[in-house]
């Protein structure tokens, strides 16, 4: 049974709220993307639910790359530094591409940016760590690729007090033939980090597009289903979705909660 469950609002502006604090009716956090402490609370005062805790995922603008990783500039890292002593999530992710979203071009895309120097990793590290030790409690959200990959583009942070790991366990993105290989690989990866990091977190999805508009999602609930069990069977406790904006735009968004509910 998952004990912490946290769901994901990218497009905040568009969570319909009456229809999140009814559906909502066990304890959950939402994270929501803000580029900003003031947008944050402004979004913060309009949820109030004794189910709900609202945290902050700060983001950048695109032609800043979106994400932060060591490619981004030190300017935009700074840009952390006012969440200092709140509940934040930061995605560890490559800038944002410029293309729409296929296997192919994100195959080559990683490459290309492997050959690249990610000048600024090290200062994103010491933010990160600076922020932790500033009580600010992070979930540190990553790749499920090898670490030699990850410290050369800067998306990746060790742990330690205030900051908890998470793996992004996404299997819709490839597409239906790839996501049982996908799975199969992301099962291997959960349960290497797990025996090192029992507190981590995971993340499953998509139940709708992202950022990148056209990255593909779940067709239906037996495909989310098929993912949470992967996190339960891995022995994960605390499990991320994206997102909740995406479950309310569903034909059938009770469906949605009802299968998650099905491993609380």
């Amino acid at each position: 049974m998952f004990k912490r469950i946290i769901l994901w609002s990218e497009f905040p502006e568009q969570l319909d709220r009456k229809k999140v604090q009814k559906l909502i009716d066990f304890k959950a956090e939402i994270y929501i993307a803000v580029k900003d402490k003031k947008q944050f609370l402004n979004y913060k005062k309009k949820i109030r639910s004794k189910n709900i805790t609202i945290n902050a995922w700060p983001i950048l603008t695109k032609q800043e790359g979106y994400w932060f990783s060591g490619f981004t500039q030190i300017k935009s890292i700074d840009k952390l530094k006012q969440f200092k002593g709140m509940n934040i999530k930061i995605d560890l992710e490559p800038p944002l591409p410029d293309f729409n979203y296929n296997n192919f071009k994100v195959i080559l895309w990683l490459i290309k940016l492997y050959l690249k120097k990610a000048k600024n990793k090290d200062y994103l590290k010491a933010t990160i760590n600076w922020l932790a030790n500033n009580n600010t409690r992070i979930l540190a959200n990553e790749f499920p690729l090898p670490k030699f990959y990850l410290e050369k583009l800067g998306i990746t942070i060790e742990k330690r007090k205030n900051i908890t790991l998470q793996l992004m366990a996404y299997t819709s993105p490839v597409g239906r033939i790839l996501a049982p290989i996908i799975r199969t690989y992301n099962r291997i990866m959960l349960k290497k980090m797990f025996k090192l990091n029992p507190d981590m977190s995971a993340s499953v999805g998509l139940i709708g597009p992202g950022i990148l508009k056209t990255e593909k999602s779940y067709k239906n609930t037996n495909e989310f289903y098929k993912d949470l069990k992967m996190l339960q069977d891995a022995g994960i406790k605390n499990v991320a979705i994206y997102s909740i904006d995406s479950i309310l735009e569903r034909e059938n968004p009770e469906e949605w909660i009802k299968t998650l509910k099905q491993f609380i």
